[in-house]
């Protein structure tokens, strides 16, 4: 798909955004840029409204990728199954990793499946997921074949019950955090665990902590530049230093590190402070207790009068226990309206977009 040793660029993105990568001349823009050996991918959060990208080293990309094959201990005779789009880093990078191995890799192509991907597991050592696809192997009751080694989660936060009933099922999770910026994995377990958290960071990376909690990433493998399009008009930023500050508040202790949130994460809502990346994780929590984890988003939106307000989107009709179940556990904060939508607002990997 791409020669990873060649001074080529290859530009990779969703063909549902095609049109208006043409309307916006995007791929004219990026050769104005003469950069040679890379790639140029969509952040997973763009959108037609919006389009966001980065400029990639193939150098850099197989640096992320040797890191995590020495991380996790990867061979030639470690299989991979993709079932990511390889236009995202997730998807991507598994290619590049297993060009430095020398490992097969199978391409799941067909719309998710639980059935038909349990069959394509056969024989298969590695699989990147999202907590989205666990959901549904969980619900489905699917224990893994004896041959898979890793189970690697990342893309989103993997709430405490749905890894726990991962685990009693048998799958090998290894939960990991990751960024387009540093080509793919920052930190990752090494091993299966029904223990807390554990991100141990690439030995690639050098991470510290700025004083507004902020991560700071010295390395190999990061990003040469960001792309968008804003007010019709295409913008570049080159990373100009070593060390890239990113938006992620971490917290590193025992050589482990917890992400907690963005920046901009806190906001205020009728004079209290609120810290949006706990309270969604902890409300998917509760509703994966409810058996609700894929029906509903909790949304915010600006309201005229109120300001900062919190909304509930459903696929479903709720009934009023479930609807009073759900006040009880945002108290003190309230909720503005209850909404009944086609289709909820998430990223192609699964992932809440607000």
């Amino acid at each position: 798909m791409i020669d990873f040793e060649s001074n080529t660029n290859d530009f990779l993105y969703s063909p549902f955004i095609s049109d208006e990568i043409s309307k916006n001349n995007l791929e004219k823009h990026l050769e104005e840029l003469n950069l040679t050996g890379h790639v140029f991918i969509m952040s997973s959060g763009t959108t037609t409204n919006f389009l966001k990208g980065y400029a990639l080293s193939k150098k850099a990309i197989l640096a992320n990728a040797r890191a995590v094959n020495e991380h996790l201990a990867l061979n030639m005779n470690d299989s991979w199954l993709c079932s990511l789009p390889h236009y995202h880093i997730g998807g991507l990078s598994i290619y590049a990793r297993a060009h430095l191995s020398g490992a097969k890799v199978i391409t799941f192509s067909e719309k998710w499946n639980v059935d038909t991907f349990m069959q394509a597991l056969e024989d298969v050592q590695v699989v990147s997921v999202v907590p989205a696809q666990c959901f549904d192997l969980v619900c489905a009751k699917k224990s893994p074949p004896k041959t898979l080694k890793y189970l690697i989660v990342g893309g989103d936060y993997l709430n405490d019950s749905l890894h726990r009933d991962l685990i009693n099922l048998g799958w090998p999770v290894i939960r990991t955090f990751g960024m387009t910026e540093v080509c793919s994995q920052l930190a990752t377990e090494k091993a299966p665990s029904k223990n807390q958290l554990a991100l141990e960071p690439l030995a690639i990376h050098k991470l510290s902590v700025a004083s507004d909690k902020r991560l700071l990433i010295e390395s190999d493998a990061l990003f040469t530049g960001i792309f968008y399009i804003k007010d019709n008009e295409f913008h570049y930023d080159e990373v100009k230093t070593k060390h890239y500050l990113s938006s992620d508040l971490i917290q590193i202790e025992n050589g482990h590190i917890t992400p907690l949130g963005r920046l901009g994460s806190e906001v205020k809502i009728k004079g209290r402070r609120v810290d949006l990346f706990h309270l969604q994780n902890q409300f998917k929590e509760f509703l994966y207790t409810l058996e609700l984890f894929d029906k509903i988003q909790l949304k915010t939106a600006q309201d005229t009068r109120d300001g900062l307000v919190f909304n509930i989107h459903s696929l479903i009709e709720l009934e009023q226990d479930t609807r009073d179940k759900i006040l009880n556990h945002l108290r003190p904060h309230s909720v503005k309206s209850f909404q009944v939508v086609k289709n909820l607002s998430k990223t192609e990997l699964g992932k809440d977009k607000n």
